[in-house]
């Protein structure tokens, strides 16, 4: 009988939980191709697009007309669409993994076929089983198609839960989240709640489809046998649809005759005594008594057994029975009845493969335990036992635990009933005596409502907005940018209180201005693109350790997305001059990694640290470089006077190459002294005038000058945090430029001996689309008054005001 499926699916896109993807496929049977069965398909690794290619591949296949049954035409479909992804993803040099899952669901039986790295899940009676069943690592799978297709065949029984799911899976849940996931949630639920919470777990990409099977009809009962007895499995009725054979159900235990002379004397002893006078004065000091002894007990008790999850165990005193095997079940006709166990002969078999299958025999049944009733410490759980004369410590306990708890209740209610107009006014209190301190004032109370709240807010703000305009900023710039903030939070507050929106324009316009003299304190210089050099797809440029550099009029800009170098010599014209996979000098190019200009050329290193020389009008040409194998984790690269420099931090080193005609063929030399206490491990960029200036991790900069060390510290940075990633300047610069895409600014710091270290201003962009968030890389011209900046899709120029037009 045809068994009922509830279908779910979901899929991760960009940390988003979605209901629909391309690597999802489910497509109902034909009519005019009954016996198939209704397929489903989950596609992992790859592109949306060739995901989406392989699953229209697989459907179109599957239900052609010189389709022989379910199994053949499964492995065939997906071995033919595997070898069109090959073609197309490259498989040759493959750089990532294509996996697959496909299920087909016909009456009550499941066929599934794994194209590795790929996941399946059966959930059935409370157990979960995995296939495969260890987790398999990323480069699993030797992409060889037609060697890889692994096809199982599943009995079905009512409730029981099929999952195909990416290998995600199983790096961020365990089998038991998985199966807490699953049970008491219908598919669609079950789907999207394994998404997020793997996509809460740092997943980027996976996708699950949920198959929850359906009741059939229920069948006549048969009429029990003896409690040792095993049914074969020849009769439907008593045969365990995954290939084991059940057990019938015992006969019920007759209902204990509690009016009869079961427990005489128990129960005359369960009629409690009648209690005297004296019992009932002395019992009251004695449970107090008891109460202070015992509770502290029973505290210290309870909170062991909470921190350590312990409890008192239970054993049993009845052994189980000893084990009977199960005779073993009939074998099928088509493929294996087996429980779970892989069925990989059709790997090799091609269509009518499944004809040519044999039956395995199934697993011997499990053991049962005894039945009967519970014993707990060799006593009857059900025999019933007198009350005690006094009342236990636990339930002295919870009843002056509930009475406390009502009375603080009751006292917490009444207490801020009285005390909220009272608070009202402490609270503009308290607002003015911390702006009055010069200390920014912040409210835990809940936003207030009111005409008259927020005029008496917006009237601080505006006293406070004054006081700041009143200092002197060269005095105490620091000072005056706290008492403007604690304007601007009272502004904010009163723009809350405003429900009315009597005040929103003066309180708006209010803060307008305290925005503008914070940027004149900080001395914020807003900019507008002046021109777009070139635009990338909506896949962005990626991420390189050295993305671009300028040489003369061109600009030279590495796409890691596509793994190519482009040229830009003209605005909206960029030109491909070396990418992947190109050959030089029978060296075939990687991903480049740094684009570095020098004297007479420009510098591309690649990932395998081939170094290449890239000419105008020149075909490029391969530069030999040695000692690479020493570098640990080069993080920067740059170039001065012709000589080749590389920070690597995992080395503590600065890597120096002198030049030669072949290139950079002498061995390199450590640039930092030796006898210098230098430590480079937390360097994340570098820059060279001359000296070199390291960016650390934290901001801060260090100046080398001969090896050695020189004093240098960034001085006059008030208000948000320096959070910088990159830095650049040369030789006809007088200022670092440092990228600060946290903050979506540009800072600049006076290098000038006389005035090193000193804050000179910060760049915003002024546009719409917040361009400086996401800053790869820039390049700085003081003498022409212009900075190009790369963002995430697109290069842009923009006019940098000079220091002389500011004053």
């Amino acid at each position: 009988m045809a068994l009922a499926v509830d279908v779910g699916s979901a899929a991760l896109s960009g940390g988003i939980t979605r209901q629909d993807s391309p690597r999802i496929h489910a497509q109902r049977e034909p009519a005019d191709r009954p016996g198939l069965g209704d397929l489903y398909l989950l596609v992992q690794g790859g592109s949306d697009g060739q995901a989406a290619s392989f699953g229209q591949a697989v459907a179109s296949s599957y239900y052609a007309d010189e389709s022989e049954g379910i199994a053949s035409a499964l492995v065939q479909s997906m071995r033919q669409a595997a070898q069109s992804a090959a073609i197309e993803m490259d498989l040759a040099n493959p750089t990532e993994t294509l996996g697959a899952t496909g299920a087909v669901h016909a009456g009550d039986q499941i066929y599934l076929a794994q194209l590795l790295p790929s996941q399946v899940f059966v959930l059935r009676d409370g157990v979960l089983n995995a296939l495969p069943a260890e987790s398999q690592p990323e480069s699993f799978r030797d992409p060889v198609p037609d060697q890889d297709v692994e096809i199982f065949r599943v009995e079905l029984d009512p409730h029981d839960v099929v999952v195909l799911a990416s290998t995600e899976f199983r790096r961020t849940l365990t089998e038991r989240e998985i199966q807490g996931l699953l049970q008491g949630r219908s598919a669609q639920r079950a789907a999207h709640d394994l998404c997020s919470v793997a996509a809460q777990r740092g997943g980027a990409t996976c996708g699950v489809v949920v198959l929850g099977i359906g009741a059939e009809a229920l069948a006549p009962v048969a009429e029990p046998v003896a409690d040792d007895a095993w049914t074969s499995a020849g009769p439907a009725g008593a045969m365990s649809t995954n290939g084991q054979a059940r057990r019938a159900r015992p006969p019920a235990a007759p209902e204990p005759d509690w009016d009869g002379a079961g427990y005489p004397q128990e129960r005359a002893a369960s009629v409690p005594p009648e209690r005297s006078a004296f019992q009932r004065v002395v019992g009251l000091p004695l449970t107090v008594l008891l109460m202070i002894l015992v509770l502290p007990v029973v505290a210290v008790r309870g909170l062991v057994r909470l921190v350590t999850g312990r409890s008192d165990p239970v054993q049993p005193t009845m052994p189980p029975s000893a084990p009977t095997p199960a005779p073993a079940a009939a074998g099928g006709a088509d493929v294996t009845d087996d429980d779970w166990s892989s069925l990989r002969s059709l790997r090799a078999a091609g269509p009518g493969g499944s004809e040519r299958l044999r039956a395995a025999p199934p697993e011997a049944a499990p053991v049962l335990s005894a039945v009967g009733e519970p014993f707990r410490g060799g006593q009857d759980a059900f025999r019933y036992r007198p009350r005690r004369s006094l009342p236990g410590p636990g339930t002295l306990l919870f009843g002056i635990s509930l009475v406390l708890l009502v009375v603080m209740a009751a006292v917490l209610f009444l207490r801020n009933s009285e005390s909220a107009p009272g608070s009202l006014e402490a609270g503009s209190a308290g607002d003015a005596s911390a702006g009055q301190a010069g200390v920014a004032a912040v409210s835990t109370e809940s936003p207030l409502v009111g005409a008259e709240r927020a005029a008496t807010l917006f009237a601080d703000a505006e006293t406070r907005y004054r006081e700041a305009l009143a200092r002197d900023p060269d005095e105490n710039r620091a000072a005056t940018l706290l008492v403007l903030r604690d304007a601007k939070d009272l502004a904010n507050q009163a723009l809350t209180a405003d429900v009315e929106r009597t005040l929103a324009p003066d309180i708006n316009r209010l803060l307008s201005q305290i925005g503008r003299e914070e940027d004149r304190l900080n001395r914020v210089r807003t900019v507008v693109t002046s021109a777009t050099i070139g635009d990338f797809d909506s896949a962005g440029v990626g991420s390189a350790a050295e993305q671009m550099d300028v040489r003369v009029d061109a600009k030279y800009v590495i796409d890691a997305t596509t793994a190519r170098v482009v040229s830009f010599e003209t605005a909206r014209q960029g030109a491909t001059v070396l990418r992947k996979g190109d050959v030089v000098s029978s060296i075939t190019v990687q991903d480049p990694i740094a684009v570095v200009n020098r004297a007479l050329n420009v510098l591309v290193l690649d990932s395998r640290y081939n170094l290449v020389s890239l000419q105008p009008d020149q075909n490029p040409r391969l530069l030999r470089i040695t000692g690479t194998e020493t570098w640990r984790t080069p993080v920067a690269f740059d170039n001065f006077n012709n000589n080749f420099y590389v920070l690597d931090p995992g080395a503590n080193a600065i890597h120096k190459y002198q030049a030669t005609a072949g290139g950079y063929e002498v061995a390199p030399s450590s640039y930092v002294l030796a006898t210098a206490d230098i430590d480079l491990s937390r360097a994340i960029d570098m820059a060279i005038d001359g000296d070199i200036f390291v960016l650390m991790s934290d901001a801060s900069i260090m100046r080398l000058r001969g090896g050695q060390r020189e004093p240098f510290e960034i001085k006059g940075l008030d208000g948000d945090t320096l959070k910088a990633t990159r830095l650049f300047t040369e030789v006809e610069t007088d200022s670092l430029y440092l990228i600060d895409s946290a903050n979506s600014r540009i800072v600049e710091i006076d290098k000038r001996e006389e005035t090193a270290g000193e804050f000179v201003r910060q760049f915003k962009y002024a546009g719409s689309d917040d361009f400086f968030a996401d800053i790869r890389s820039i390049w700085v011209s003081e003498i022409d008054g212009k900075l190009i900046v790369l963002g995430r899709d697109s290069v842009r120029q923009f006019v940098l005001p000079t220091i002389q037009d500011e004053a």
